[in-house]
């Protein structure tokens, strides 16, 4: 069903529930009928049509409009089904302190008033009657946390799929340019060493020609080899320039190829954090180009592989990237407020990427502190040795 529709239902549901309840205890006594007592059970049911928009809204009114019915003496329904279903939005939503706090001041207040009004013995109030309203309320408030729980981690595990997609893409791109790289080097080796040793033995040739004294007689067949030599010179000079175009291309890539690898690219891993349900805080201080091209792909790895960890293992609700320089040092930190494990069930991810650090000269470092957090911290060179 739509958001609205099931708006609609749940309002309808929570009011003919109300309206039948005082049906039955009408029908257990002589007191005339009260047209009021409906008129709430209708505005307990509309109020809910509120609960996505203003949960906090719904749940104060809800609770106001229990202890004004119950002011009025209008018929017995019960204390806990006019608030349910506004505490259980309100959990459902993330509000799990705030519903514990209304339905404890419904409880407590509804208490003091029936140990105040009523004559029954102290045992009897606080017996099955209290029990079975503090359980309902305990119930509503613990489905609609479980609701909320169940979104996050399907949200988070969302994001960590699209993550994981993101980097094995990444990853089958890097292996390409890998092999544009190991191509462009096995070219300039060898077809450009060989059409450099012929351009130059062709030009060896002609001046060979030209250096032939004056006095000898011009010859049909050096004139076939001297057009034969700037020929073979020329076209060798060509395909030496455009093997250089190739190379050139093949090292760099066009702009079809590229991926965003760099400091440019870690606000949408940001991004992708808070979808799924993740508070995030950043401090990037580095402009985007201000690296070296492999310094900034690594850099944008370690806060992937950082993010990745928090949404997997650490539980975490609050994250904190930070990217910037000390002094010829690029440092890079990840921080959350979740269990403190992920360096252990990090696995070969931490591995690899401790090894990609190393071999530009950094080094990645973590530390799990239980019930703290984790940090995943890494520095690496500002420049590349020449």
């Amino acid at each position: 069903m739509g958001v609205r529709r099931t708006e609609v239902v749940l309002a309808g549901a929570v009011a003919a529930s109300l309206a039948m309840i005082i049906v039955l205890a009408q029908t257990d006594t002589e007191a005339p009928l009260r047209p009021l007592s409906y008129l709430f059970a209708f505005g307990f049911g509309a109020v809910l049509l509120l609960r996505r928009g203003l949960p906090k809204t719904v749940v104060v009114l809800s609770v106001l409009g229990t202890f004004a019915y119950y002011s009025l003496e209008l018929t017995p329904i019960g204390v806990a089904l006019p608030v349910v279903a506004a505490l259980y939005s309100a959990a459902e939503v993330g509000l799990t302190r705030f519903s514990v706090g209304a339905g404890a001041v419904v409880f407590v207040v509804s208490t003091a008033f029936r140990i105040r009004d009523d004559s029954l013995p102290l045992g009897r109030l606080l017996g099955a009657e209290s029990i079975s309203t503090l359980a309902l309320i305990a119930a509503a408030i613990t489905l609609g946390y479980a609701m909320a729980t169940h979104r996050r981690f399907a949200s988070q595990q969302e994001q960590l799929l699209r993550l994981q997609d993101e980097r094995l893409r990444e990853e089958a791109d890097q292996r390409v340019q890998n092999e544009r790289l190991q191509l462009s080097r096995d070219l300039h080796d060898t077809l450009g060493h060989k059409l450099s040793v012929i351009s130059l033995h062709s030009n060896v040739g002609l001046e060979a020609l030209d250096r032939r004294g004056p006095g000898t007689a011009p010859d049909s067949g050096d004139s076939a080899v001297a057009e034969a030599l700037e020929r073979v010179h020329d076209e060798a000079v060509g395909s030496l320039s455009d093997l250089r175009s190739m190379v050139r291309v093949l090292r760099t890539g066009d702009e079809s190829t590229r991926t965003s690898l760099g400091v440019d690219g870690i606000e949408t891993l940001l991004d992708r954090a808070r979808e799924a349900g993740m508070s995030v805080e950043s401090n990037i201080s580095l402009a985007p180009g201000t690296l070296p091209s492999p310094v900034e792909s690594v850099v944008f790895r370690v806060v992937q592989e950082g993010i990745t960890n928090v949404l997997r293992h650490s539980s975490a609700a609050a994250l904190s990237v930070t990217v910037g320089l000390d002094d010829e040092e690029v440092v890079v930190s990840v921080v959350d407020d979740g269990l403190g494990a992920a360096a252990l069930e990090g696995g070969h991810g931490l591995l690899g990427m401790s090894e990609r650090v190393r071999l530009l000269g950094g080094d990645l470092s973590t530390q799990a502190r239980p019930g703290e957090g984790f940090e995943l911290r890494a520095t690496l060179p500002r420049r590349l040795p020449e």
